[in-house]
């Protein structure tokens, strides 16, 4: 803001940067983003044309474009310069203002992007380290949530029910109900363990030493991807918003364009249904493979990916990736069921044996089963054993 007060640019121009960085850090947009802005309108300003904003138009934004377009800089500076713009005059303008158009930038949907499939999403969200972030992942996910519409959920926007639960939202179409399924168990797992759980506290907030409970900004929903991202493994550049296309895209074989526009936030008649229906091929695999050429395709089991893992001991719904039961601690697999079973069975056997020839055993059972039990009753402690036993295994 130093380098915005020295400046030279016009005192309309000046100011309406400073209301615009007030209501950027207002929405949460971040410190590293707002600041991008600013900086990109302020040389924008200082280099290209100083005119008032009020008084811009098509060809004022044209003429700007055209002069960054000729810079010899890479073209993620260049792209930067036209956000900023961007965003700007929609704050400034709104959408329907004429100069906005060639800000928008060109749509390619020719051209089918690296999308995410379900099993790499899995992966994330196995790799994430904290259930805040595990939960994070799966509902951002599952809902295609921008992340501003996840950022706004408080604990009295969520509800469950006997098929997984709701979740209010407000995005750019207001706001809306969105179900959720196999985010329920890594949501209620964040819930029980959440520093400070209320109606109207968020449902998630920071867990470091200066954000302890506050809201989080853009760049922390970044950095917990960017860290599930590099746990996993996976080489391909994801951001948040590639979670909502991926989403989108999954969706648009399933869904008509009207359920689209309602479950992903868009304006009914938007043409944005009808570029993932392009994107996702609907129903074209099937129609080829089945039809064409007889052969059986792995739809049924996609189907059934999504689907939670039921806990065989208290029957709790638990999300597609989970190890152990969040509500129990029971193993979600047959064979690790019977593995526990029989390592019990000898655990038994072999401490019976030990007691026989020390009788002070039998008062350090009593001790270790106190420790067991304050374990069973701190679901953050319980998780940080399990993380810890993956890695001696």
């Amino acid at each position: 803001m130093a380098l915005l007060e020295k400046s030279n640019i016009c005192e309309e121009n000046k100011t309406a940067i400073k209301e615009f960085k007030s209501y950027l850090i207002a929405t949460r947009i971040g410190l590293h983003r707002t600041i991008r802005y600013i900086s990109s309108l302020r040389l924008v300003c200082e280099r290209y044309n100083d005119k008032p904003f009020s008084e811009w138009g098509l060809k004022d934004t044209t003429e700007v474009l055209e002069k960054i377009e000729m810079l010899d800089i890479s073209l993620h500076t260049k792209n930067e310069f036209q956000k900023g713009l961007r965003r700007f005059f929609k704050w400034y303008k709104g959408e329907k203002w004429e100069g906005i158009e060639p800000l928008r930038g060109n749509r390619r949907v020719d051209r089918k992007p690296d999308i995410l499939t379900k099993d790499e999403v899995f992966s994330l969200i196995d790799s994430a380290k904290h259930p805040r972030d595990k939960a994070m992942i799966a509902l951002l996910y599952e809902g295609g949530f921008r992340v501003g519409e996840l950022a706004s959920i408080k604990f009295k926007d969520i509800e469950f029910n006997k098929f997984g639960g709701k979740v209010k939202v407000s995005g750019k179409t207001g706001e809306r109900l969105v179900p959720f399924v196999f985010s329920e168990s890594y949501i209620k797992n964040w819930m029980q363990m959440h520093p400070c759980p209320g109606e109207d506290t968020d449902l998630f907030v920071g867990l470091g030493m200066r954000n302890y409970g506050k809201s989080l900004y853009y760049d922390v929903y970044s950095l917990v991807l960017k860290k599930a991202v590099k746990n996993a493994g996976l080489k391909k550049k994801i951001t948040p918003h590639l979670l909502r296309h991926a989403r989108a895209t999954h969706l648009a074989s399933k869904l008509t364009e009207s359920e689209m526009c309602h479950y992903l936030g868009w304006q009914m008649g938007s043409d944005m249904p009808r570029i993932y229906v392009h994107l996702s091929g609907r129903d074209i695999d099937k129609a080829i493979y089945n039809k064409v050429y007889g052969f059986e395709t792995d739809e049924k089991k996609e189907k059934e990916s999504l689907k939670p893992l039921i806990c065989p001991r208290c029957k709790e719904n638990c999300g597609p990736t989970s190890e152990f039961c969040y509500r129990c601690g029971m193993s979600l697999e047959e064979d690790k069921i019977f593995e526990i079973e029989k390592h019990e069975k000898e655990l038994k056997k072999f401490f019976f044996e030990c007691a026989e020839k020390d009788v002070g055993l039998i008062k350090n059972l009593n001790t270790f089963l106190e420790f067991i039990e304050v374990i069973d009753s701190d679901p953050d402690l319980k998780e940080r054993i399990r993380e810890e036993t993956k890695k001696i295994k």
